[in-house]
């Protein structure tokens, strides 16, 4: 697991973003004063060739599938608003242009996924509250998203007997609001309304930061290794 450590917003404390994914972070140092930040997650199963993610007046961010890179947003104009585009890494060929725009104060999370097999569509949620909002001692933050094209509604539960589920009833293309649940390892499945598991993995769910549980992939008996339901792990 790689971490990076960034301040953010006004010099308020600083916190770290740790990765599970197939990309790089980038290089840990601190950021300006008065800056926020999107992370962008590259979801998309069906169109998992690497992708760039340019905000205007930033370097563009190349991103694997299931990977995540972290746009800080400085350069975003002084009125607050930024245009985020997503391209092909090897043609530069346009895939999209977000509709809303990225305000330089605020912290996004950007998810990028098949609505349907032949089209791309994003996720994008504000986050600015849920990973600023004080700790709770011992406890934890977490929310899950649903990226399984065609998983239908899908719950998140620990592998136990009886287990009540920690997240329940989430639909495809759809994020859950964060919930406390004990920072510890879990065993973690994600499951439908009947009981079928799609995915399991276990998971280290850290006191601090706010984490990210997504499903992705799809359910397709010829889908290959890399696009088979999988869980990822996004902290910040």
């Amino acid at each position: 697991m790689k971490t990076l450590a960034q301040a953010f917003l006004y010099a308020l404390p600083v916190f770290a973003i740790a990765l599970s994914g197939c990309d790089k972070d980038d290089a840990s140092q601190p950021a300006p004063a008065r800056t926020g930040a999107v992370q962008v997650i590259h979801a998309a199963t069906f169109n998992n060739q690497d992708i760039d993610a340019v905000l205007e007046g930033q370097p563009s961010k190349k991103i694997a599938y299931g990977g995540r890179r972290v746009i800080f947003t400085t350069n975003a104009k002084s009125a607050g608003d930024g245009q985020l585009r997503l391209k092909e890494s090897a043609t530069q060929t346009d895939i999209l242009t977000l509709p809303q725009t990225i305000q330089k104060d605020r912290i996004y999370s950007l998810f990028v996924y098949n609505p349907t097999a032949a089209s791309v569509g994003t996720l994008l949620v504000d986050d600015s509250n849920s990973v600023l909002a004080p700790p709770v001692a011992g406890k934890a933050i977490v929310r899950l998203v649903n990226l399984g094209f065609e998983a239908g509604s899908v719950s998140l539960a620990a592998q136990e007997t009886g287990a009540v589920p920690l997240v329940a009833d989430v639909a495809f293309g759809a994020a859950s609001p964060f919930t406390d649940i004990d920072a510890k390892t879990y065993a973690l499945e994600v499951r439908q309304p009947s009981g079928a598991v799609l995915a399991s993995r276990s998971i280290t769910i850290p006191a601090t930061g706010a984490s990210t549980i997504l499903l992705r992939g799809h359910k397709a008996v010829d889908a290959s290794a890399t696009s088979q339901f999988t869980i990822d792990v996004y902290t910040f």
